[in-house]
């Protein structure tokens, strides 16, 4: 029992129970995402502010119908997507907001996912694995991470969506027995959006591309960097020969900056969610709105919907 095992006096085996009993000011809610509704609809009620893991519900309608029993009852919640607030999706958030890239473009997301992982390996050897009975299996329970990321640039109410979902073998030819690769085309307004999701494509990477009217920009969440690619001011050749050399010392730049980092302890790994519990915890001091607004969730759950909508249920690989 783990309660025995880190040595905690006091556990419950019945969330009403604790509920009436601790009287928290805040829950967290990390339980697989079926039970999310309920537990969440609860805790409030009981007057607690929330922090939810994501997916946050299975659908929009039910993300909407949360959010408004949240607001009733006069509480606050937000959504456990951590690599909104990473230090370099932070980074590229202001040099979007100075104007740097000009007018947003097309956005490019990229989520690698490793299979032969902890998880990974999990998740293929268990046929009852909670992850299998979510509606859009593998793709819910990690595809809002990068839906969060294309909503806020993106942020026509209903944009157009185009899906190809499909198996593939692993080496040497094992079949993981659902549907795990995916490729999204999302319009809306001005601004178009590709995501890629494969467990296939090695080094396993997370990256956003923005591009703009003056220059691209590209975020690597892993590695926390960030680079510009703007156009060259030298000329014709010269211009083509110095672009490897200008990309080369943007990337020395910011993996001195994360070296000064490391060197005064504030490299860490979960910063991304240190940053949004920091915020929110904030949020409900200074009683402000929380740090991502319910109509950004709303627009990550609408986009959610619309891909899952087209991707075959597990064991319909096509």
């Amino acid at each position: 029992m783990l309660a025995v095992r880190n040595g905690i006096r006091t556990w419950y085996s019945d969330f009403g129970r604790m509920l009436s009993l601790e009287r928290p000011d805040v829950v967290h809610i990390t339980t697989p995402p079926m039970s999310h509704f309920a537990l969440a609809v609860q805790a409030a009620e009981a007057g607690c502010d929330l922090v939810v893991e994501k997916p946050l519900s299975p659908d929009f309608a039910t993300t909407r119908l949360l959010l408004e029993r949240v607001g009733a009852a006069g509480r606050k919640l937000t959504v456990g997507y951590s690599y909104h607030f990473d230090p370099a999706m932070r980074k590229l958030r202001t040099i979007v907001a100075a104007g740097t890239l000009g007018e947003v473009v097309h956005v490019e997301a990229t989520y690698g996912y490793d299979l032969t992982g902890p998880f990974g390996q999990a998740l293929r050897a268990d046929t009852s694995h909670w992850v299998r009975r979510l509606p859009g299996g593998l793709f819910q329970n990690v595809l809002d991470h990068v839906c969060d990321q294309v909503a806020e640039f993106v942020v026509a109410p209903q944009p157009r969506v185009i899906v190809d979902a499909f198996s593939r073998s692993l080496p040497p030819r094992e079949t993981t027995g659902f549907v795990e690769e995916l490729r999204v085309l999302v319009r809306g307004g001005g601004v178009t959006a590709s995501i890629t999701f494969s467990p296939g494509v090695r080094p396993v990477r997370h990256l956003l591309r923005v591009c703009g009217t003056r220059a691209t920009a590209t975020a690597d969440i892993g590695n926390r960097t960030v680079t510009l690619d703007t156009a060259g001011r030298l000329p014709g050749v010269v211009g083509r020969l110095a672009h490897p050399f200008q990309q080369a010392q943007r990337h020395f730049r910011e993996g001195r900056e994360n070296l000064r980092q490391f060197a005064r302890h504030e490299f860490h790994f979960f910063d991304g969610l240190h940053e949004l519990l920091s915020k929110f915890y904030a949020s409900i001091r200074m009683d402000e709105e929380p740090p991502l607004g319910n109509e950004h969730v709303l627009r990550v759950a609408h986009l959610m919907d619309a891909i899952l909508l087209q991707c075959p249920r597990y064991g319909d690989a096509a």
